[in-house]
């Protein structure tokens, strides 16, 4: 049997029994080569909509199983089509958040390396509630991008009171090593005052320059890759 299209035409009729008496029917080999087939052939190829209602089904036939299937977001992230907003995301939402609340941060380390815009990456975190500024930060630390560290930047702009962790963020960064980390921790140790670090960074920020940074992305990443204000 060519299984890809199988399940497709189930996906498309949105055939959520006949999908799972076909799951039942295989064995475990069928089933390990299935996953890899819906991750990488079926949901790719589905439209916003339909890609959240395939994977809600997915998750609760056996989220054990199913669950990398988030990473075939990368194509809507993409092609700019993804939207956390839709009924059958909102749906699956309430259901993880209900459901497998334990799974959440799994989740979204499979799929934020997979996000381009600030925009999807705030989606991904309010869609499954990650709210809590640690947790934010934890998952924006796997990444080494401009986006990431804007983001984490603003996450720690808003954790009111949360010092330590500006310091364990910096800490983390500067086991990096690398240019775009230390830069980072220069921005982090001027506007939060972190006098505990020494201040051995190559990137200078000056404090007149804390405003420039805080007011737009694009004024955050040029002082980011580490060129002085325009």
């Amino acid at each position: 049997m060519v299984i890809s299209p199988v399940i497709e035409k189930f996906v498309n009729d949105r055939n959520w029994d006949g999908l799972s008496q076909l799951f039942q029917r295989m064995s475990n080999a069928e089933f390990r080569r299935t996953e890899k087939v819906v991750r990488d052939l079926v949901m790719p190829r589905l439209d916003n909509d339909l890609f959240w209602e395939t994977y809600h089904h997915l998750l609760v036939f056996r989220h054990q199983a199913f669950l990398p299937a988030i990473t075939a977001i990368k194509r809507l992230a993409h092609n700019g089509e993804l939207s956390f907003d839709s009924p059958s995301a909102s749906a699956l939402s309430e259901y993880v958040v209900n459901h497998l609340t334990d799974e959440r941060m799994k989740m979204v380390r499979m799929a934020i390396g997979l996000l381009e815009t600030e925009e999807q990456i705030s989606g991904l975190f309010s869609w499954l509630r990650i709210d809590q500024p640690g947790q934010r930060a934890s998952a924006l630390l796997s990444l080494n991008t401009p986006i990431a560290y804007y983001l984490l930047f603003q996450t720690l702009r808003h954790a009111e009171g949360e010092r330590e962790l500006v310091l364990r963020c910096c800490q983390m960064l500067i086991r990096k090593s690398d240019d775009l980390s230390f830069n980072m921790v220069a921005i982090l140790r001027e506007y939060f005052g972190l006098t505990e670090l020494k201040n051995t960074l190559s990137l200078r920020i000056q404090p007149y320059e804390l405003s420039y940074i805080d007011s737009s992305y694009a004024n955050f990443e040029h002082v980011l890759q580490g060129k002085r204000p325009r």
